[in-house]
């Protein structure tokens, strides 16, 4: 299921990387998002008999009420949790990647790795 999710957002982050819209990224988020629950929802019926027993399975649970396909629930159920998930961790990467990013560059430049440095005390 992550091996979806990462196929699609490697492929999409190529598509759009020229591109710095916040709607073009988050986008490309819910498509992993959606990736990764189409590829989970066949691997929670057939091999874990619909439930993990996470606690995040409560609140969906109520669509089971409302729907015969228990494929579909499943997705559904997937699906409130997968989407939320990937654009929260993708837009805590965005804002983490210019950070370390930084950091690494300012240690490279006075010849000293940052890790070294901070052994030293200096």
């Amino acid at each position: 299921m992550s091996i979806a999710g990462a196929l699609v957002w490697g492929y999409g982050a190529r598509l759009i990387r020229d591109r710095s819209s916040v709607t073009a990224w988050i986008a490309l988020h819910a498509a992993a998002g959606l990736a990764c629950s189409v590829v989970a929802a066949p691997i929670l019926r057939f091999l874990l008999h619909g439930s993990t027993g996470h606690p995040s399975e409560l609140l969906p649970n109520m669509l089971a009420d409302s729907w015969h396909s228990e494929l579909v629930v499943l997705f559904l159920r997937n699906l409130t949790i997968s989407i939320p998930d990937k654009i929260i961790s993708g837009a805590v990467a965005a804002g983490l990647v210019p950070v370390v990013v930084g950091f690494l560059r300012s240690g490279s430049q006075s010849g000293v790795a940052p890790a070294a440095e901070a052994g030293t005390g200096a």
